[in-house]
């Protein structure tokens, strides 16, 4: 789920998350991927590099993510500000930047992975700051080769 806030709206989207990725040493993973939407079904393209620590089966990871997004804009049911929602989603930019933790990530037998509500929040870079990115990934289910 992928959310979008100004001071002029919300946008809720959901989508589909694959991604590839390896492991530069113990401590630090790269992964690149795409989301594609469900409603709309455009897509999103993301590079993300996390650093990661195992206590047992616990795995958890924090990182920074950037990609590019063409998936925001703001609605409304009224006539009310939609010059401003319409403008703001125009002159956003596609580019962003977000932090990416996996607090709730298990490994298993045979490189399995489980992670539960990895949480995304960011902003695009054009107008830094002007609008949020709060993205959550549900579940996310991983095989290491």
């Amino acid at each position: 789920m992928l959310i979008y806030q100004s001071g002029y709206g919300v946008k809720n989207l959901y989508g589909v998350e694959i991604a590839a990725g390896k492991h530069l040493n113990e401590i630090l993973k790269a992964e690149c991927g795409v989301r594609i939407g469900l409603n709309p079904m455009q897509p999103d393209v993301f590079t993300r590099m996390c650093a990661t620590s195992r206590f047992g089966h616990w795995k958890p990871a924090l990182g920074i993510e950037t990609g590019y997004s063409n998936r925001m804009y703001f609605e409304g049911n009224s006539n009310i500000l939609k010059e401003t929602r319409d403008a703001m989603t125009n002159d956003l930019g596609y580019f962003y930047l977000s932090s990416h933790t996996e607090i709730l990530s298990f490994e298993f037998k045979n490189q399995w992975d489980l992670s539960f509500f990895e949480i995304d929040f960011g902003t695009h870079y054009k107008d830094f700051g002007t609008t949020l990115r709060f993205q959550t990934n549900f579940l996310r289910i991983r095989k290491s080769l």
